[in-house]
């Protein structure tokens, strides 16, 4: 009595590969810098008023470091703006990526 060899796990196909994520990855390290950049800026605006020459004043020094707070805003509103059409010129792309790769 022959026995029959069962064969089918010879055709059957490799796992899938796992995805990588590179996008993901690249875009999570944009979002760091931005904010390591805003960190950065408030720091420096808001801690140091001194590169208003405001420790001279005496009267004047409050007006100065409320310029220096206000500038600091300013800059960060700017890199808030500027980070959005950083995520929008990066998502746009992927988005037409992911479609192509649907069809």
């Amino acid at each position: 009595m022959t026995e029959a060899i069962d064969i089918s796990p010879l055709f059957q196909e490799p796992p899938a590969k796992k995805k990588r994520r590179i996008f993901l990855w690249i875009f999570l390290a944009v979002q760091a810098l931005f904010v390591l950049w805003m960190a950065v800026t408030v720091v420096t605006g808001v801690m140091m008023p001194d590169t208003y020459n405001c420790a001279g004043l005496d009267e004047g020094y409050r007006a100065c470091s409320t310029h220096a707070v206000e500038d600091a805003a300013f800059g960060v509103g700017g890199l808030l703006i500027i980070l959005m059409i950083v995520d929008f010129l990066m998502g746009v792309p992927y988005a037409l990526y992911r479609l192509s790769k649907r069809i």
